[in-house]
């Protein structure tokens, strides 16, 4: 579950504004992640606890930096789409300011080229006006949309991730990674622009790096616990392979051979022993 909306840190009139905004970004898998562990979890405890999953307080990202690092796989694998253009990015502290460059690099150029079409009764010109004219607008609202978000720090409690990590066994957490804290924001992001651009834009770029495994998540160290408490999940999983044999004695046979089967059945065996002696 998402922790409920923090307290806004309203950002001061600082150069680097953007720059020390952090905002809280989680990849959907991590989600999916505590959601399996945070239920193992609660298993055994009497009272219903609050689990967070939030980059914020363990992981910070800025937004400028995220914006800069997307930016930075785009100028070095430049999409077909963008042409001889080069993708860049400019932050403004103030506003007012932001809204005059905007009219001036855009909304201008948009007018100009607009009233030449209507001079030249060109319908070309017409058309690509007013197909400029479209995507300034949407520009113009997706600003206004994030605005409340882009000007605010948010930052999100995630004390119960530390606990987990206490309680789980390092097999565990490997199986179900749920820590904002492995990621590696820059391979993260590199690769979130690439996946967009491949399976969005259907436009094949190459990949963010070269080497056979991305780091994308840090390896950690975290304190073990005696048992996997994922044994089952995998167990049931590789029973079920179990079920493409034909013929129910040779399945029957088949999980009598399985390694869980077995200490199971010796562990009754003793259990009976004991009861009967």
């Amino acid at each position: 579950r998402r922790p409920p909306r923090s307290t806004p840190k309203p950002s001061s009139a600082a150069s680097d504004v953007y720059k020390r905004q952090v905002i809280d970004l989680v990849a959907v898998d991590i989600v999916a992640n505590m959601i399996i562990a945070s239920a193992a979890y609660q298993g055994d405890k009497k009272t219903l606890e609050i689990y967070h999953c939030g980059s914020s307080s363990r992981n910070p990202l800025k937004s400028g930096n995220c914006l800069h690092s997307m930016i930075k796989y785009l100028t070095d694998h430049k999409p077909k789409i963008m042409g001889n253009a080069s993708p860049s990015l400019k932050l403004f502290k103030n506003e007012t300011l932001y809204k005059a460059v905007f009219w001036i690099k855009r909304k201008f150029p948009a007018l100009v080229l607009e009233i030449i079409g209507k001079v030249l009764q060109s319908e070309t010109i017409n058309d690509k006006a007013a197909l400029y004219n479209k995507m300034l607008v949407r520009s113009s609202m997706l600003t206004e949309v994030f605005k409340y978000f882009s000007s605010h720090s948010w930052i999100f409690e995630s004390s119960s991730t530390d606990r987990m990590n206490k309680y789980f066994s390092e097999s565990d957490i490997s199986t179900f990674p749920y820590d904002m804290k492995i990621v590696d924001w820059e391979v993260y992001n590199a690769y979130y622009v690439y996946g967009v651009w491949t399976f969005i834009g259907n436009e094949h770029l190459d990949p963010p790096f070269t080497t056979t495994q991305e780091n994308i998540f840090h390896s950690k160290q975290y304190l073990t616990h005696s048992q996997s408490l994922f044994g089952d999940c995998k167990f049931v999983h590789e029973i079920g392979k179990l079920l493409d044999i034909k013929g129910t004695d040779l399945r029957i046979l088949k999980v009598m051979e399985v390694a869980e089967v077995k200490k199971a059945m010796e562990k009754y065996v003793e259990k009976r022993k004991k009861e009967l002696e």
